[in-house]
């Protein structure tokens, strides 16, 4: 059985998450339970890559995790097919009330003591938005895009900036520029801490993240910084993020760190 599981590989992986597929109002999720575990890691989506369909993060990834696991798709359809950071479409932001309420409502349902955001890239962003305004134990976050407005102002990503926001104005690139940024000083009770990994030598760190790490220690978050990789290319975050992934989720999960 073994030797089948693995050859099917990630047609497996694909079959399996989607028999366990729910909708919570517009949000489609997976959500994976773990009896013994008081633990939620929530997993956001990324960018398809184009032409191709929305599908889960890191499920592979995290298979060996005991924890409980949500999920989450970013499935809004748009010109180019790679959702909306989990906002919604055309200024009416009902996907982003979704997802606090989803989380919600199974933190509730499970008596959760402890929950881990997760995310790379587009996800990564998510990541640290959706773990602000939860108030999450612990974002694990990999070259995240900070100024979103910005990042989708570009030829090939205006399509989506315009999904969401039913427009392409400066004043709404300036919104969208402004929404982690608000989130972080937003007067929240409890302060996720941020463990982030990117290089140096990335267009992203510069572009994005060494603001986004400003604020948040400005605003008074604990961040932990892995920059120990010093690629060039934002894709080869992929090759990196994993790992670095996996030892921060053990770490929270076995020495009660977050």
């Amino acid at each position: 059985m073994l030797k089948i599981l693995k050859k099917l590989g990630s047609r497996f992986v694909k079959w399996s998450i989607s028999s366990h597929e729910c909708q919570f109002n517009h949000l489609k999720y997976c959500f994976f339970r773990r009896n013994n575990s008081k633990v939620l890691l929530v997993v956001f989506s990324g960018f398809p890559g184009k032409g191709n369909a929305a599908r889960y993060n890191y499920v592979r990834t995290l298979s060996g995790i005991k924890a409980n696991k949500l999920f989450l798709l970013d499935d809004i359809e748009n010109p180019v097919n790679t959702g909306s950071y989990y906002l919604g479409k055309d200024g009416d932001w009902y996907l982003a009330k979704d997802v606090v309420q989803l989380i919600a409502k199974i933190v509730k349902e499970n008596d959760i003591q402890k929950v881990i955001t997760l995310g790379s890239s587009k996800d990564g962003t998510s990541a640290l938005l959706f773990g602000l305004k939860t108030e999450a134990d612990a974002c694990i976050i990999g070259a995240p895009q900070y100024y979103i407005g910005n990042y989708l102002s570009s030829e090939e990503h205006r399509p989506i900036l315009e999904t969401i926001m039913g427009d392409g104005t400066q004043e709404s690139i300036d919104k969208l520029n402004g929404v982690v940024t608000d989130e972080i000083f937003c007067k929240h009770n409890k302060k996720p801490t941020v463990y982030i990994h990117y290089s140096p030598n990335e267009h992203t760190y510069q572009d994005h993240i060494c603001d986004m790490i400003r604020d948040l220690r400005q605003a008074g978050y604990s961040v932990n910084e892995d920059n120990r990789y010093h690629y060039t290319k934002h894709s080869d975050v992929a090759n990196h993020f994993p790992r670095y992934l996996l030892a921060r989720v053990k770490e929270c999960i076995n020495n009660n760190q977050a």
